[in-house]
């Protein structure tokens, strides 16, 4: 008995909802029908093709009409006829929720309604116009494509691009107005810099006389100072800007140093010239007389630095409501370190090179010559309407062909040589100079960053700051032996373990046309 109460009151309710729902319905029909002037509800979607018909002829009592069936009751299954040449066609995959023809729509005057106006293709060049960085999506583009379509960049009826290199689309007014014209395919940078090294290791070559414990003058002292240099970059963009590629070299002045060491009880060389004698036996003494008691002692340094590249950008512009953009390239790369170091000592108190038989020298020179490839990313931040700040970090593997030359010689260019004949032992083979070269695996890495002020959409300045490190580097203090006669254990042998760091500041400006 409890079972069959609960299914009646289940039944109940069920059929409570139904026509709760059912007059719901007919309200909303009701409610539908006095927005248009209907006298009934709409009629529903049609299941089959209603025949046409003329929808302004009159009617006769009993024939039916386009609302009633031939019984005069309404058809459910029709929707007013459309009319053959009076009204516009509707665009494919468009629903036009308005009638197309004035049948069974009437005005309050009793009037037939007028068709509503379709837009024409020159409203739509009027709304390009107003705004022609808007991307008219199709009609009947899903969500889900919508979502996956990545944004490119947008070109105009030239085919180039009419978004200003590194804007977002907030601040675009601002530069249609200081130039409407649209920016070229190519683009150049001119920059200057002024940057300096690490110090370099630290390798004795003085000390003073008669007491070795108190050393003089190091490697370390010759420091270079800090040299300018200069930028340039030409690329051009394609594919709408999608791409680019582009070519940079960059190049400092000659970065010089220099130490001196003096004392009033002379200085003299912390290198062992044992069994080194002159090239021609028949000049007298020994090159160690050069580098013993003398009244001063030098080092010469000279940096020369060079750097080309070229990389292929994919040039990624942000979507709307985003700020961060973020662009990757990959490249080829040319790097030059050229050090040369030369270390001298002279017997007499005169200015260098007054008395070039009184003066002895050792000179190195190593060249790093890197080739490889290298990928980067270059991330830009508007922090306003037109300054951006960017970040530009790039890595890279290398192949480091090393050179390497070390002279000995007198101020008059009398060479040093092993003693053919030493008091003990074999003689050492070889000769100076000496000339070897490898082949190393390098690592260079570099980052930039800068604040870029765009004055138009053609003309950029920007300031910033770049570090530039290279690891398994030859660097000419460690080519310096501490037995000067060991040639082919240390001399021929090419240490490059060490490490070259560049540092300092770069402003330029930037131009596309």
């Amino acid at each position: 008995m409890k079972r069959n109460r609960g299914r009646c009151n289940v039944r109940f309710a069920g059929c409570l909802l139904a026509g709760t729902v059912v007059w719901f319905m007919l309200w909303a029909g009701s409610q539908c029908s006095a927005q248009y002037g209907l006298t009934a509800s709409p009629d529903l979607l049609p299941i089959l093709a209603a025949p046409e018909s003329d929808p302004i002829s009159p009617t006769t009592p009993g024939s039916g009409s386009a609302e009633m069936g031939s019984a005069g009751t309404p058809n459910l299954l029709r929707l007013p006829p459309v009319a053959s040449s009076t009204s516009a066609p509707v665009p494919s995959g468009q629903f036009n929720l308005i009638p197309s023809s004035s049948a069974g729509v009437s005005q309050p005057n009793g009037q037939p309604m007028p068709p509503l106006p379709l837009p024409t293709p020159e409203d739509t060049q009027t709304s390009k116009k107003e705004n022609p960085y808007k991307t008219i999506e199709p009609s009947n583009g899903t969500l889900i494509d919508r979502m996956l379509h990545e944004e490119q960049a947008t070109c105009d009826q030239n085919g180039r691009n009419a978004r200003p290199r590194h804007m977002w689309p907030h601040r675009r007014w601002l530069l249609e107005e200081c130039d409407p014209q649209p920016r070229g395919e190519w683009y150049w940078e001119g920059a200057g810099l002024i940057m300096g090294r690490n110090d370099p290791n630290r390798v004795w070559f003085s000390y003073q006389s008669n007491n070795n414990a108190n050393e003089i003058m190091s490697s370390e002292q010759a420091r270079t100072a800090w040299r300018g240099g200069w930028l340039a970059t030409v690329g051009r963009s394609f594919a709408c800007d999608n791409w680019r590629l582009e070519g940079t070299y960059w190049g400092l002045a000659v970065m010089k140093g220099d130490a001196t060491a003096t004392h009033p009880e002379f200085v003299s060389s912390t290198l062992d010239f044992t069994d080194v004698v002159y090239a021609d036996p028949t000049i007298p003494g020994l090159p160690v007389d050069l580098f013993t008691g003398a009244y001063e002692q030098a080092l010469w340094r000279s940096n020369e630095i060079h750097n080309a590249e070229i990389n292929l950008i994919r040039h990624r512009i942000p979507w709307e409501g985003y700020r961060v953009g973020v662009d990757w390239l990959v490249g080829v790369r040319y790097f030059r370190f050229d050090e040369r170091l030369t270390y001298g000592s002279k017997r007499h108190p005169n200015a260098w090179g007054s008395q070039p038989e009184l003066e002895g020298y050792l000179s190195d020179r190593v060249e790093n010559n890197l080739v490889g490839v290298q990928l980067g990313f270059d991330v830009r931040w508007p922090i306003s309407d037109c300054l951006v700040l960017s970040c530009r970090p790039k890595v890279g593997l290398y192949n480091n062909h090393i050179h390497n030359r070390f002279d000995a010689y007198r101020g008059d260019g009398e060479l040093f040589a092993p003693n053919p004949d030493p008091p003990v032992g074999t003689p050492v083979p070889g000769q100076y100079p000496v000339v070897s070269s490898d082949d190393r695996f390098s690592v260079l890495s570099e980052i930039e960053a800068c604040l870029t002020w765009q004055i138009n959409p053609r003309w950029s300045a920007f300031v910033g700051y770049r570090l530039v490190a290279v690891s398994e580097i030859a660097l000419a203090d460690e080519q310096y032996p501490f037995y000067v006669v060991d040639i082919v254990d240390a001399i021929e042998h090419i240490d490059s373990n060490g490490d070259l760091l560049l540092h300092g500041g770069v402003a330029g400006v930037s131009f596309n046309f």
